[in-house]
């Protein structure tokens, strides 16, 4: 049964983009710059290739974490299905018994794109189909339009630089996935070159290892057990403690007070298995 009758067709938002459709296009090419865009309201679980797909080509479909409307938490599974460069490309989510066909159309305009991001239920399952006419959608079509203006400040003049990623390396690759994954919460992104990223939502540690390799390296580069990284936890620093406590890490220094990028807070320090020094904040 489609649930589009009783949702009120496609979900859209719309906005225009200072950039060519080419440019545009090659951005969002990328299934990792999709959930960039989304920022705090999606956390990426996992990304994959294709059955077959060469260790270089880009991930394809995931697995995601959706924070929604009333403190609603659901788990998607997404994957892209076709694509017309530099015109539009679509893909598909799936929540439990609902899914939905979600598409990017891009309209060069003289030098810059208008970009619609559309969702249309095709089938929709009795609870998110009430979510949906409570309010779901206009939620929806809210994180929609805020997805395209953080697409459009990327590619305004004179646009901020941000930080992307750093650079951690470590000595065992399942030693160190399951900690950064289950004490920091990372999705585990599989990179080309035999390399694994830790994505903390729109932010990575890009990660060396056994067998990675690398054309390009500082002049003093990365090695286990030198790194020092912050992390900023969501909640008051007690539960961090707690937390840490719970995987069984030992605190190094902490709770202490600190200053760091959004001011005054509080920290705990660990280590990671290769001892690099981590650090988790909280300005609460």
């Amino acid at each position: 049964m489609s649930g589009r009758g009783r949702t009120g067709g496609a979900i859209a938002a719309t906005r225009d983009v200072r950039a060519d459709a080419d440019r545009v296009f090659e951005y969002l090419s990328s299934l990792e710059n999709h959930w960039r865009l989304a920022d705090r309201w999606i956390e990426v679980i996992s990304l994959g290739r294709r059955p077959g797909a060469s260790p270089g080509e880009p991930p394809d479909r995931g697995e995601v974490a959706i924070r929604g409307p009333l403190g609603l938490r659901r788990t998607a599974i997404t994957r892209v299905m076709d694509a017309d460069p530099p015109r539009s490309m679509a893909g598909s989510a799936r929540i439990g018994r609902t899914a939905a066909r979600v598409s990017w159309s891009l309209e060069g305009r003289g030098g810059e794109t208008r970009v619609r991001l559309a969702a249309e239920l095709e089938h929709g399952a009795p609870l998110d189909r009430v979510l949906l006419a409570l309010g779901g959608r206009a939620w929806l079509q809210r994180r929609f339009a805020s997805v395209l203006g953080r697409l459009a400040d990327l590619f305004a003049p004179g646009a901020a630089i941000e930080l992307d990623h750093l650079v951690v390396a470590v000595t065992d690759w399942s030693r160190s996935n399951a900690f950064y994954r289950d004490v920091l919460g990372a999705a585990l992104v599989e990179m080309s070159r035999g390399r694994w990223a830790y994505r903390f939502g729109r932010r990575q540690l890009n990660v060396y290892g056994p067998g990675s390799e690398s054309t390009v390296l500082p002049a003093d580069p990365v090695r286990p057990g030198n790194s020092d990284v912050c992390f900023e936890w969501p909640g008051p620093i007690a539960d961090a403690v707690s937390h840490l406590e719970r995987h069984g890490v030992e605190i190094v220094e902490g709770p202490v007070p600190r200053r760091g990028a959004r001011g005054a807070g509080t920290s705990v320090y660990f280590h990671d298995p290769d001892g690099s020094l981590l650090e988790l904040i909280s300005y609460r």
